[in-house]
């Protein structure tokens, strides 16, 4: 009868693929049922924890919070995706809320003078995204999407990027703040026209909306936005400023961090800069033939008409 037993918030349960069961279920692999001295010791822990949160939550002065923003070009180079823009909110020295978008294109066909122009294929809107619990309540999370948002606006400009294309996710684990934001599934809202990197499914717990929809909601415009989240959002813009830079940023609560640039990545990006340098002038010296040469071919026309 175990079997037949669903416990709740268990991702393993809830059939979620890729999901193990949580610690307290009893399909998990080697697990034993609490005794009553684990179950008091449980509640000591859980006790210092709460009063330890608390004692952090207390702590807090959001005037003394600073953030950090990264837009890295891939440039079709390679890797994982081709472009990625990263939020980072610090308190003193230590990362305590991230939020990542990661955009990928294709290779158009070659211009006559051989530029490759990339098109929009898709961007994973949530590749990651976390607040340290004792932060979360803030309005931090629409600070975060804000400066986004402003990255995003500047590649529309710039007509990297429409407003209607698409943003998705994957495996929704947030407990409802993707549909907060106003995702929506391929059941409750068909996607307009196809994704050529993405295929949705039910099955992933797969979500999606428009680039467009994304910046109003970062941006307080979206439809049944409360007055004081908007009023929120203004504060924070206000008080939080930008990281100083060179100042140490340690990314150990998260993880990961800002990507390194290694030596070789810079004598690469060198080398292209040198190559393209070279190809103007070149150019440069083509041009200044040619017009030398029609120069004197005017030149002994009119000799000859003299």
């Amino acid at each position: 009868m175990a079997s037949l037993v669903f416990t709740e918030g268990c991702g393993g349960c809830q059939g979620f693929p890729g999901v193990l069961h949580a610690n307290n279920c009893p399909h998990r692999s080697g697990y034993v049922a609490p005794t009553a001295e684990s179950i008091k010791k449980a509640a000591e822990k859980a006790t210092k924890e709460a009063e330890a949160f608390a004692a952090k939550k207390a702590t807090i002065d959001i005037k003394t919070l600073t953030y950090d923003i990264t837009d890295e070009d891939q440039g079709g180079d390679g890797g994982s995706y081709d472009k990625i823009i990263k939020v980072q909110i610090i308190d003193g020295d230590e990362v305590i809320g991230e939020w990542s978008i990661y955009f990928y294109f294709s290779s158009g066909t070659p211009s006559v003078r051989g530029e490759v122009k990339r098109f929009y294929h898709t961007a994973h809107l949530g590749h990651k995204i976390l607040i340290d619990d004792a932060y979360q309540g803030q309005g931090l999370s629409r600070f975060m999407g804000k400066k986004l948002a402003d990255k995003i606006t500047n590649m529309i400009n710039n007509n990297k990027l429409r407003e209607d294309d698409l943003f998705w996710i994957t495996s929704d684990a947030t407990g409802g703040f993707w549909q907060s934001i106003g995702m929506t599934t391929v059941e409750e809202r068909p996607l307009p026209h196809p994704h050529f990197d993405w295929t949705p499914t039910i099955e992933d717990d797969c979500k999606w909306m428009y680039v467009g929809e994304f910046c109003n909601w970062a941006n307080g415009a979206k439809e049944g936005t409360k007055p004081e989240s908007i009023k929120r959002l203004t504060y924070l813009m206000d008080v939080i400023e930008l990281h100083p830079k060179g100042k140490k940023i340690s990314n150990s609560l998260f993880g990961g961090g800002r990507k390194k640039r290694t030596r070789k990545k810079i004598k690469r990006k060198r080398r292209k800069t040198r190559r393209k340098s070279k190809k103007k002038r070149k150019t440069r010296r083509k041009s200044k033939k040619k017009r030398k040469t029609r120069r004197k071919s005017k030149k002994g026309r009119t000799k000859r008409r003299k």
